[in-house]
């Protein structure tokens, strides 16, 4: 959202929250760069783990959203690739 409250079409709650890009690098990309990949899909896991936890008290359906999002990079199917064809596209997490 940008100062006039007008959604910012580059970031996306689920798939792409403002704060996680420094120039072209995202955080998640930083990470995979910096551990094995044991860490990288154990980091994956701990935050599904933390999305499915609040989910009752905080985001609802948006955490569950979330949850998905980071179990499938654990399994290194990267949601902002179009490879998964149950999902439309990486912004759409609704199963067909």
């Amino acid at each position: 959202m940008n100062r006039d409250g007008i959604p910012n079409a580059l970031h996306h709650p689920v798939t792409k929250p403002e704060g996680y890009t420094q120039g072209e690098i995202e955080c998640i990309d930083a990470q995979r760069s910096c551990l094995t990949a044991e860490e990288y899909r154990g980091s994956c896991k701990a935050q599904a783990l933390q999305y499915i936890w609040r989910e009752r008290h905080k985001g609802g359906d948006e955490d569950l959203k979330k949850a998905i999002w980071w179990l499938r990079m654990a399994l290194g199917d990267d949601p902002r690739t179009d490879r998964n064809p149950v999902y439309k596209d990486p912004y759409d997490l609704t199963v067909e």
